[in-house]
């Protein structure tokens, strides 16, 4: 049987981009929380087969390294057409803690999944990136 027969070379795209840890699938009716990408990916390949889903999401933070330490975190809307699953767009954001605005984003539509960033480039990007803020100075009266 060919249907979803690319859910693991999805797997190891997510992987290799850090999304290997706790991630959020949302999907109608659902929000699930799941430990790996391949639980997440076999709940909304359980429910496509129950009733039908078209689209569905992963959240998740492919680097992190603490509260403390700038992070990535990473969008990711897929579609499912004739049990095949494509990545329509992928957001990824960089920020910094206690900072809600990244201070970079990138944007891929339609990635193909060979050309996904990896852990690796994204983590070179987040210290080339890396913006400091400004200390606040005091103004003397």
């Amino acid at each position: 049987m060919d249907d979803f027969k690319e859910i693991p070379e999805v797997i190891d795209a997510l992987k290799d981009m850090g999304m290997d840890g706790y991630c959020q699938f949302y999907s109608y009716p659902d929000h699930d929380y799941t430990e790996k990408v391949a639980d997440g990916l076999n709940i909304i390949k359980g429910h496509a087969l129950d009733k039908p889903i078209s689209k569905f999401s992963i959240s998740g933070y492919p680097i992190w390294n603490g509260p403390e330490e700038n992070y990535v975190s990473c969008f990711c809307s897929l579609t499912i057409k004739d049990s095949k699953i494509k990545i329509d767009q992928l957001s990824l954001s960089f920020k910094m803690p206690n900072i809600n605005a990244p201070f970079h984003t990138i944007e891929l539509f339609e990635p193909p999944l060979q050309e996904l960033p990896t852990a690796k480039q994204l983590r070179d990007q987040l210290k080339a990136k890396l913006i400091l803020p400004k200390k606040k100075q005091r103004i003397k009266r």
